[in-house]
């Protein structure tokens, strides 16, 4: 059918299935293994008070860390929630992994 389906982003990505202006799908954060519910609507409300992210250490400014912690970072940066930010890709955050 020609749509394009994107991966999640936290600046575009709503709970669920979404589509973008575009007319693009954008994959929902609520369908990421590891990123909880409550995770979810504290960056998707954060974002409509606030207006989008602008790098990863505003986002962790001013995201509510009781229910975005370590894990659903972690699950966010290597499903690639912050590629939105072009001076961090997913890719840098796999060197862990091959560490252990």
């Amino acid at each position: 059918m020609g749509i394009k389906v994107l991966g999640p982003d936290i600046n575009e990505s709503l709970k669920g299935f979404a589509v973008n202006s575009k007319g693009e799908i954008r994959f929902g954060l609520g369908g990421l293994k590891g990123v909880g519910e409550a995770a979810v609507e504290s960056i998707i409300s954060e974002r409509q008070k606030n207006g989008s992210f602008t790098n990863i250490f505003d986002f962790i400014k001013r995201i509510n860390q009781r229910t975005v912690n370590k894990k659903t970072l972690e699950s966010l940066a290597y499903a690639g929630g912050f590629d939105c930010f072009p001076e961090h890709h997913r890719a840098q955050f796999s060197m862990s992994l091959k560490v252990k």
